[in-house]
């Protein structure tokens, strides 16, 4: 089983990562993963998102500023120009990220998560068809 997370960055995408690998599934978690013609047929795709624009928008700048110190910094700010059209927060990246999860909902058979609302294991395994493993869903990378 392959799973596909189409989430943007600071939205669980971390979080999820680790869960499906709790349940022994390969899953690619990417920014730049829109080509769904690339998988397989029965690839399983997941969207999560935060529970509203504003929270998102907070929690990415407050990454950026942290992640802008770092060695590889270049790459991510030309990563970050390719996928919201600027190196540092703007507010026009609050409507690339409605934009971008609004175009991903009109997709066939993507599961929406938003892990602020609650959804964790029972949603994902369900969508999945595999069984709630006994123990916490994981929720890293939390803000500070």
């Amino acid at each position: 089983m392959i799973v596909v997370n189409l989430g943007l960055p600071k939205t669980g995408t971390t979080s999820l990562s680790k869960a499906l690998d709790i349940l022994g599934v390969t899953n690619f978690v990417g920014d730049f993963v829109h080509r769904t013609d690339k998988y397989p047929e029965g690839t399983h795709y997941l969207l999560t998102v935060r529970k509203d624009v504003h929270t998102w928008y907070k929690s990415v700048r407050r990454y950026n500023r942290q992640q802008d110190g770092f060695k590889n910094s270049g790459l991510i700010k030309q990563m970050r120009i390719k996928l919201y059209g600027s190196r540092q927060p703007r507010p026009n990246w609050k409507d690339r990220y409605l934009a971008h999860n609004n175009a991903l909902r009109k997709m066939p058979d993507v599961l929406e998560l938003c892990f602020e609302k609650g959804d964790g294991w029972n949603e994902l395994c369900e969508f999945l068809g595999v069984e709630v493993p006994d123990q916490e869903f994981p929720h890293l990378n939390k803000s500070k």
